[in-house]
């Protein structure tokens, strides 16, 4: 009977043990702050030949801020915009990766696997531009950015990243404006 009653104070402790351990396990990885729950997500991925660089907002957010207002013109010419976007300049980005090779072209892909090409004049800025009722004014002046936030919100609709043509408020082509962006590709030509 003694020995019963021993087997049982010994599963009890055991029990007890488990369940603080399980406590103790639960309370670490809800409240600590490097716990994966609470980690940023990566939202981009640069790569060149078989160097891959992923990238959070903060990672992004420390490369560099640039701001500045644009829109864009559609096949159909409707305008939109200009609004203020704050992202990252690309020629900044791309310096990320070190040696470029002398002749590229970079390519942007969406989260819904549609891509652009963007040869270095248009990621130069160096692109049509229009008025706000959509006639061109000239070339160039602009600055290619990917930008994550829009009106000051992180969180938009085109978003979290998508290129952007940015000055004092420039208008160009809908065509040079990947939304959704996930993944950009330096190809040597």
């Amino acid at each position: 009977m003694a020995e019963n009653k021993t087997d049982k104070i010994i599963v009890g402790i055991f029990a007890a043990v488990i369940i603080i351990a399980v406590g103790v396990f639960a309370y670490y990885n809800m409240y600590n702050p490097s716990s994966p729950s609470e980690k940023e997500n990566v939202l981009l991925t640069l790569s060149y030949e078989n160097e891959y660089h992923n990238y959070t907002l903060s990672d992004l957010k420390k490369i560099d801020s640039f701001s500045g207002n644009g829109g864009y013109k559609t096949s159909h010419g409707y305008v939109k915009g200009p609004e203020s976007y704050t992202g990252v300049r690309m020629t900044k980005l791309l310096n990320e990766i070190g040696n470029l090779p002398d002749s590229y072209i970079v390519q942007v892909i969406a989260k819904d696997n549609y891509s652009v090409n963007y040869t270095i004049d248009e990621i130069n800025g160096n692109v049509t531009v229009y008025d706000s009722n959509g006639n061109e004014t000239g070339r160039g002046g602009v600055t290619m950015i990917l930008a994550y936030a829009e009106n000051g919100k992180y969180d938009f609709d085109d978003g979290p990243l998508r290129i952007a043509y940015v000055d004092n408020g420039s208008i160009t082509s809908s065509k040079l404006w990947a939304k959704w962006v996930v993944e950009i590709k330096v190809i040597e030509i």
